[in-house]
Formats: structure tokens, C-alpha cells, sequence
């Protein structure tokens, strides 16, 4: 901010110097932030809150379990196809990731259930190769899974840092974190090419920086 404010100064006249090349940098070291995340209760109220008594509910609830479970991107979610649900292998084959290579991930049976519940009571007829289509016209895959997460959220009333799919994805490794799941398993789950990217959710393993921290001063322990 103060180096665009003199910049306008100088494109004003207002001074004669480039005073904004002397602002010195702030820097932002890599993995400095903590993942926004929801506790899992919170999770888990989210995805019981979603009414599957209409088609629309049944897709919605699906998709909160994708991501939920899995930790899927939105845009995995668009694109995800039924040829890419491998339900003798009870596999998910990803080909159309965020780092453009397939990534397998295991069909657990809650995933599975969901998905099949909406393909056959909520999914329009068509043949549309998206597993998850808009139920108004005109028809198509949605567009956005984390406008279905930031919808639930303000229906279920869930006070929450951020509100979209990523929300759930930072949750679900936030959980694998504190159940003591290795930091590599975690990076195969969340489709991570360098295990380094996964390293920042090591700030929210709470059981293991309560074994480490130092005792208060004057606490007597």
C-alpha cells in the first residue's frame, strides 16, 4: 500500500524522487500461515445437516463426503467422470488433476454409498460423462464444489474461517495429522508431488506440540 501510494504521488507530481524503491520488503517465508481448518465434529455436522431428501441434497451430500474423505479439489470434483469411478477396484482414478498426472486414491465404502445414492435417485438422466451435474438449465456439470461447501456451511449455521472446498480438504489432513497418520501417506492422499507442501500441516499436529512445549515459567512443573 504505501509503495502504490507514492508511486501515485510521483505520477502526480506531488514529488520529484521514487521514494517507493527505499519501502523495504516485508518478507513472507514459506509455510509461515497455519492451515485454516474446521474441527472435525464440525465436519462430520456438516455433512449430517444436508436434507437428502431431493435430488440436489443427495448431490450436495456426496460432494461434501468426496472431499471430506478424500480431500479432493473443487475442480476434481467438476471434472470427475463415471468412467473414473473404478467400483470393482473400488478405486477413483483422477485424470484431470492440478498437476495434470493420474492420481488413484481408494473408494472407501462412505464415498461409495454417497456417489452411488445420488447416481441412482438424484442424478438427471443424460449422457453427460460428469458425475455431478447442475439440476437447473441449462444442464452440465457444476461449476464450483465450493459453493455447495460455503451453501451447507451458512444453512448448518457452522461459523467457519474461510468457505469453500479447500476448507475441507485443510480439515481432513488437519484429522489425519492429529491421529498420528504419516506425513508422506498424507501427501499420496492429497495428491502433494513434493512432500514438502504437506509439511505445513506438521502446525496443527496438537498431541505432538503438546509433548514438546516447555513448561510455563514459575508453573512449577
Amino acid at each position: 500500500m504505501t509503495r502504490s501510494f507514492l508511486r501515485y504521488l510521483l505520477w502526480e507530481g506531488l514529488i520529484e524522487i521514487k521514494l517507493d524503491r527505499v519501502v523495504p520488503t516485508i518478507p513472507h517465508w514459506r509455510l509461515q500461515s497455519i492451515p485454516r481448518h474446521l474441527p472435525w465434529e464440525d465436519v462430520q455436522a456438516l455433512i449430517e445437516s444436508v436434507d437428502v431428501s431431493t435430488p440436489i441434497g443427495l448431490r450436495d451430500k456426496a460432494v461434501l463426503v468426496l472431499i471430506a474423505t478424500l480431500g479432493l479439489r473443487s475442480q476434481e470434483v467438476c471434472k470427475l467422470c463415471l468412467d473414473d469411478i473404478r467400483w470393482r477396484d473400488s478405486q477413483i482414478r483422477l485424470t484431470r488433476t492440478k498437476g495434470g498426472r493420474e492420481h488413484v486414491l481408494p473408494l472407501p465404502q462412505e464415498v461409495g454409498e454417497a456417489i452411488s445414492e445420488y447416481l441412482i435417485h438424484g442424478r438427471p438422466k443424460t449422457k453427460l460423462p460428469n458425475v455431478f451435474l447442475k439440476h437447473k438449465a441449462p444442464q452440465g456439470p457444476i461449476s464450483s464444489a465450493g459453493k455447495i461447501v460455503r451453501k451447507h456451511l451458512l444453512r448448518a449455521r457452522i461459523t467457519a474461517p474461510s468457505y469453500g472446498a479447500h476448507l475441507l480438504r485443510h480439515s481432513l489432513a488437519t484429522e489425519m495429522v492429529n491421529q498420528g497418520v504419516a506425513i508422506k501417506q498424507i501427501a499420496d492422499v492429497l495428491g502433494h508431488q513434493s512432500i514438502n507442501t504437506t509439511a505445513i500441516y506438521t502446525k496443527v499436529d496438537t498431541n505432538t506440540l503438546a509433548e514438546v512445549a516447555l513448561p510455563f515459567p514459575g508453573s512449577g512443573t
